[in-house]
């Protein structure tokens, strides 16, 4: 539940700062409210905002790592690979975005950024999305369809929660 209080802080941080840099006229960009607004300003890319959620997405992502790993290989393999190019995506191309457009505005060069990251983006979901139906085998029998699971991975018999086949 504390992991919370930051989301809910931001907007508020980030109003309390854009009020500063309006009484303070500091809308030149290498001005301290301006800075600061700048670092914490909930609807820009590239900023502490942006990396709070992000870190709190891999923190999600850690929670649910034995999951990820008890499962096939294949699934394995392609939740780990989307989201590594979700991440990608989200993370460094859309931070690199954010500083062209501070930078430059939107330039060519932000616009074929901005592509490029969605890409990136979209391409993770999607590769998770088949990851995640890997799992389930349709069968066609007589008088309808089966759909079975086949997401984990084989046990050993003989071993039980916690035991490695070595043991």
């Amino acid at each position: 539940m504390w992991l919370l209080l930051p989301s809910i802080l931001l907007a508020p941080l980030s109003a309390l700062l854009y009020v500063m840099v309006r009484v303070t006229e500091s809308y030149e960009l290498y001005h301290g409210w301006n800075l600061l607004w700048t670092a914490f300003d909930v609807g820009a890319e590239g900023n502490a905002a942006v990396w709070f959620a992000s870190a709190l997405w891999l923190l999600v992502a850690a929670l649910l790592i034995r999951l990820v790993l008890a499962l096939r290989t294949r699934v394995t393999i392609g939740l780990i690979g989307s989201g590594a190019t979700f991440l990608f995506g989200a993370l460094v191309l859309e931070s690199v975005t954010g500083i062209v457009e501070r930078d430059q505005g939107r330039s060519d060069l932000y616009m074929a950024l901005q592509y490029v990251e969605e890409t990136f983006k979209l391409v993770g979901a999607a590769w998770a999305v088949v990851a995640l139906a890997s799992i389930f085998l349709l069968f066609r029998c007589p008088g309808g369809v089966t759909l079975t699971f086949d997401g984990y991975r084989p046990t050993v018999p003989g071993t039980g929660a916690g035991r490695s086949p070595s043991a």
